[in-house]
């Protein structure tokens, strides 16, 4: 299947299949009445927040993998090293 990439960007549709999660905010909460638009309550800041514990996420399980692999490198050195003395 091949997608064609849209000028302007992904389309709803495009960015709802991304990864198995809903990244249309506009289903997800209601739009904010007029004038409320930067209360902090509005819908820009629970998307914001919904962004920032997925990045947030993504970065933590990057550092476990690191510190995972420096962990079995640091091992493997050990356990391969001749005693100095």
């Amino acid at each position: 299947m091949v997608k064609i990439l849209h000028p302007s960007g992904p389309t709803t549709s495009d960015i709802s299949q991304m990864g198995g999660r809903n990244y249309d905010y506009t289903k997800i909460y209601s739009p904010d009445k007029l004038g409320e638009e930067a209360k902090e309550n509005a819908r820009v800041w629970n998307v914001y927040l919904d962004e920032a514990e997925s990045y947030d996420t993504d970065m933590i399980q990057g550092f476990q993998n690191i510190i995972d692999g420096l962990l079995v490198f640091s091992c493997s050195l050990i356990i391969n090293c001749p005693p100095l003395a």
